[in-house]
């Protein structure tokens, strides 16, 4: 048994010493003689169909049927300096499963590589327990990374449509060859298309620097605007007819005396904003749609007031001319 196996390492240098000294080596048998149990690893110094100036292959094959795996380099060899093609990893040098060019480039599927990583056809990439996968584009600090059970992202035929994809095979965003974006729908018809709700944080339009939850740089036409208020004016009534107001309770109506003296001092109503605060710093639409129905409610107890006046007053008048006509 020994000597079997000096004699077996005794083989395995001198053929990998002619190798080395580029002689020819046929092949060399390792296994049972049988088409079933036969292995074959098959060194050439000419790698098979191949008829460059230089080439190496190994191959490995079951014996008596076709190779099923080879590895071999090609290229050129002048004035004893190796001259490197490519390396390729397939069945044959033009039936290629990888392709590794001397410019570092790597191809899948294709024997001549234009980036450092192209695939002709699909990648998948999935974890060990078959649950997700992950894609990660960029370097060690910055990229764009995905993980998730399962999600595809592919171009779309010829059209240049770029669509992605999530469980069950179910399409949850396209971008289009013209730029459109849609979600939700696969024709979008505007530069970003939603079928469906939307959450946004702040939204600009015509400025890059909203200050609010939505920022317009222009005019707005709508055909109906709903704006919310926590205490409507309604305490005005509630405080004058019923003496106190649950809606505000520290309400106080003013005198048409206190409003005259107000306006003289301040050239504004009381609790209205002035023209220098409105310039500066704009117009609440609700607050002020809020305090102008406060003083309409105001402006009508005062008319129904004088009105009662003028009632009281005409009667007192009538009855004092009929005491002077008796």
């Amino acid at each position: 048994m020994k000597g079997f196996k000096i004699l077996i390492v005794s083989i395995l240098l001198s053929g990998f010493e002619n190798i080395r000294g580029q002689q020819t080596i046929n092949n060399v048998k390792i296994g049972l003689e049988g088409p079933v149990y036969g292995v074959v690893l098959d060194v050439d110094t000419y790698a098979k169909n191949y008829t460059g100036g230089w080439a190496r292959a190994f191959w490995i094959g079951e014996y008596g049927k076709p190779i099923s795996m080879a590895f071999g380099s090609y290229g050129n060899a002048l004035n004893g300096n190796l001259d490197l093609s490519y390396t390729f990893i397939g069945k044959d040098w033009d039936n290629t499963y990888m392709t590794f060019l001397p410019n570092k480039k790597i191809g899948i599927g294709t024997n001549s590589p234009t980036e450092r990583l192209q695939v002709i056809g699909g990648i998948m990439s999935g974890n060990e327990n078959g649950t997700g996968g992950s894609l990660f584009l960029g370097n060690s600090s910055h990229g764009l990374k995905r993980t998730s059970n399962d999600v595809e992202m592919y171009t779309h035929g010829n059209d240049g449509n770029l669509i992605f994809h999530t469980l069950f095979n179910q399409e949850r965003m396209r971008v289009t060859s013209d730029g459109n974006i849609g979600i939700g729908t696969n024709i979008p018809a505007a530069k970003l298309d939603v079928n469906g709700t939307a959450i946004f944080k702040k939204i600009g339009i015509g400025t890059n620097n909203p200050d609010e939850m939505l920022a317009v740089k222009g005019s707005i036409h709508a055909q109906e605007v709903r704006i919310d208020q926590k205490i409507p004016a309604d305490y005005v009534f509630e405080k004058y007819y019923n003496g106190k107001s649950i809606l505000k309770a520290d309400y106080k109506m003013p005198t048409l005396a206190e409003i005259e003296k107000y306006t003289k001092e301040n050239n504004h109503l009381p609790n209205i904003p002035s023209a220098k605060e409105i310039q500066e710093k704009g117009l609440q639409i609700g607050e002020m749609t809020n305090l102008l129905l406060q003083k309409i409610e105001e402006l009508t107890l005062y008319i129904i007031e004088q009105q009662k006046r003028i009632e009281a007053l005409e009667t007192k008048l009538a009855k004092e001319n009929k005491t002077i006509y008796r």
